[in-house]
């Protein structure tokens, strides 16, 4: 099997980058929240199985 890889670049227009910066943004806090609550638990319980 050959894999290949396909390089692109957006261009995207200043309304698209307003959005972008928002979505990625809140992203950003939520993926800080989930790990912010993943450590608190492992510090509760470090027995604990991993949630998925």
């Amino acid at each position: 099997m050959v894999n290949k890889a396909y390089k692109i670049r957006l261009y995207p227009t200043p309304d698209q980058q307003v959005l972008l910066a928002r979505t990625f943004g809140c992203m950003r806090w939520f993926w800080n929240q989930m790990l912010a609550m993943h450590i608190s638990r492992y510090a509760n319980n470090p027995k604990a199985k991993f949630i998925n």
